[in-house]
C-alpha cells in the first residue's frame, strides 16, 4: 500500500478514536524480507492480536533471570519525561531493528555502571545533560531476542521544559517525538519496549 493512501486510513482511525499500530518498513518493497523486520512485523501481530482475542503472546521480557539466560550486553534506557510527554526515538533504519521506536537507551561499557552509562547515552543521543541526582532507577529486567539475550536497565528523570538545547544523534536515529504513553504504545515500538512500559505500569513505577 501507498504511504499516502495509508496515512488517509490513520486519519479516519484517529478521527474514529480507534486503535492501530502502524509499521513502515522504508527498507522493504512490495515484500518484507529482512529477518529483523520479519520479527518486528510477526512480533507487532501477536501483540495487537493478543490484545483483543486473548491468549498469550511468546515471552520476551522476564522479570526473574531464567536459567539458561545467557547475555551478550547489558543496556540501560530512561524514560525522559516532561509533564505526562515522554521521548521516544526512532532507530536509525541501519541498525537493529531500524525504523522502529524506542526509548533513549545505551549499551553498557566494560565496568560502567547502569546509572552512568544512561547519563552518557541520553547526552550523546540527544545533548540532554543529566547529573546523578536527576535519575531514578525504575527496574531491571531481563530480555530474550531472536539473535542474542540481554539485561535492560529502565530508569526515569523528569524535566522541567522541554530541552532548548536538544540535539539528535542523526547516526543514530532519525526522528524524535515527545508523546504520552498511550500514544507511544501505538506507534512501532522496538520489541519489548511495550511489555516494560506495561509492566512499569502495573507496578505504579510511572
Amino acid at each position: 500500500m501507498k504511504k499516502e493512501d495509508t496515512a488517509q486510513i490513520i486519519r479516519q482511525l484517529q478521527k474514529n478514536g480507534i486503535e492501530y499500530n502502524y509499521l513502515f518498513f522504508e527498507n522493504e518493497g512490495h515484500w518484507i524480507t529482512n529477518k529483523d523486520n520479519k520479527f518486528n512485523l510477526y512480533y507487532s501481530l501477536e501483540r495487537f492480536l493478543t490484545k483483543y482475542l486473548g491468549g498469550n503472546m511468546e515471552k520476551l521480557i522476564y522479570v526473574d533471570q531464567p536459567k539458561d539466560f545467557n547475555p551478550k550486553v547489558e543496556v540501560s534506557a530512561c524514560f525522559c519525561k516532561v509533564g505526562d510527554k515522554i521521548l521516544f526515538l526512532k532507530r536509525n533504519i541501519n541498525k537493529l531493528y531500524g525504523g522502529t521506536w524506542a526509548l533513549p537507551a545505551g549499551k553498557l561499557d566494560e565496568g560502567e555502571t547502569s546509572s552512568c552509562a544512561i547519563i552518557s547515552e541520553v547526552f550523546e543521543e540527544t545533548g540532554i545533560s543529566m547529573q546523578a541526582c536527576d535519575v531514578q532507577f525504575l527496574k531491571t529486567v531481563y530480555v530474550r531476542y531472536p539473535e542474542y539475550d540481554f539485561v535492560y536497565h529502565m530508569f526515569k528523570t523528569e524535566l522541567q521544559n522541554f530541552p532548548k538545547d536538544f540535539e539528535l544523534n542523526k547516526v543514530e536515529h532519525d526522528e524524535f517525538a515527545w508523546l504520552t504513553l498511550q500514544e507511544g504504545v501505538n506507534f512501532n515500538l522496538i520489541p519489548g519496549e511495550y511489555e516494560c512500559i506495561k509492566l512499569l505500569l502495573d507496578q505504579k513505577l510511572l
